[in-house]
């Protein structure tokens, strides 16, 4: 596995001719919707697997997997424009093998959000162990539920993977501030939903950590985790800072928004503290698999597609790829700053994840691009039933 820098007037024919691999394999691995379209400066991941093979007539990914005595989900993991199925072609190249995994084992994480389409979690089972699904919403003294994910959670739990109900809402602080009875209902109710849907576990937002007293936090999750062991569910916490950790949690997850404070991407001495107050071997790191438009989240995609209008060649500084254009909006000059994390910085992340011990990396569905994904596939081997779960 290799980083290239696209240099002034590259093509992806010149470059993969370079490095003795195919076109095809350059664009599906990077996700390049427009792959006559490169800009100088932006990076590609080269993967060169160390046997491929060609399908024939109608073999099936199944047969293939069995013919090299290799598992069809490892496939699935090598070929992301399989995107998730085993809907084969005839002539279609496949990587059967790379080179053994660099840093060990690591599990995975994606969230779900409401607006996040079925194709995305598909193509993502390959990747991810826990899927954590939003769509509870508490205001403090009841909690809401749309069955807005039923498909996904299925297609989830079909897959042997773990699906998560992630519990949303700045207001469920305020429960804390109610009586006992409520409290208990709003357990009751957590409980009740998770299982009614079939859900594995329960995700605990960052605004829990916010209370004013260390006390009156670990007195609820203490009180929440004894009702989930009653149910054979896990917990989990999300983390949004240092020393915000749940103590009987199951596993924490550091958000990307702390590791990425206002486009500052050089997070290995958050990492390095991250280590140092969480207890590493049950905790995720979230990843930043996204671009910033100014402070404004957007998909590597539409990173692209902005540098291509505008003409603009990525720059480097660190562990951030950039560039600035200039927008007009209602008559008014302003000037934009698009950023993200490059693909080394990426790369440095994972192999902080396997020098610390962490428990493996978080990530958005949405943006969970395809880079991310061979990276993954390529430098760990994947963990599939941390809890036993089947």
């Amino acid at each position: 596995m290799q980083i290239h820098t696209v240099k002034r007037g590259q093509t992806v024919f010149h470059i993969a001719r370079n490095y003795q691999t195919s076109p095809v394999k350059i664009i599906e691995n990077n996700g390049l919707v427009r792959p006559d379209a490169l800009m100088a400066g932006e990076e590609l991941l080269i993967c060169m697997p160390s046997r491929s093979y060609t399908v024939r007539g109608t073999e099936t990914l199944g047969e293939i997997a069995e013919r090299f005595s290799v598992k069809k989900s490892d496939l699935l993991r090598y070929n992301p424009e399989l995107h998730g199925t085993d809907a084969l072609r005839p002539s279609m190249s496949l990587a059967i093998k790379y080179g053994s995994a660099e840093y060990g084992t690591a599990s995975s994480l994606g969230f779900v959000r409401q607006e996040t389409p079925i194709e995305a979690i598909r193509e993502a089972l390959p990747y991810l162990s826990y899927f954590v699904f939003d769509g509870a919403i508490s205001n403090g003294e009841e909690i809401q539920y749309k069955d807005e994910h039923s498909e996904g959670v299925r297609l989830v739990r079909r897959e042997k993977k773990i699906p998560l109900l992630r519990i949303a809402g700045r207001e469920i602080k305020e429960c804390f501030y109610q009586s006992q009875a409520t409290k208990e209902a709003l357990i009751r109710r957590m409980i009740d939903l998770s299982l009614r849907f079939g859900f594995y576990g329960i995700v605990m937002p960052p605004d829990i950590f916010s209370l004013p007293s260390r006390r009156e936090k670990d007195a609820f999750l203490l009180q929440l985790r004894k009702q989930m062991l009653g149910s054979d569910l896990i917990l989990f916490c999300e983390c949004n800072g240092l020393g915000e950790f749940g103590d009987f949690a199951d596993a924490n997850i550091i958000l990307p928004s702390y590791l990425i404070e206002k486009g500052d991407y050089d997070n290995e001495q958050k990492i390095q503290h991250a280590s140092e107050f969480y207890e590493t071997q049950k905790t995720f790191l979230g990843l930043p698999t996204y671009a910033l438009d100014n402070e404004m989240v957007i998909s590597k995609q539409r990173m692209r597609e902005i540098a291509y209008q505008t003409k603009k060649e990525y720059h480097h500084s660190d562990d951030e790829v950039y560039f600035d254009y200039t927008r007009y909006a209602s008559g008014k000059r302003e000037q934009r700053r698009v950023s993200a994390m490059s693909l080394a910085g990426l790369k440095r992340m994972f192999a902080y994840m396997s020098e610390y011990g962490f428990m493996g990396c978080a990530v958005e569905v949405d943006y969970f691009v395809p880079q991310a994904k061979m990276m993954l596939a390529l430098l760990f081997c994947g963990v599939e039933y941390a809890f036993g779960f089947s």
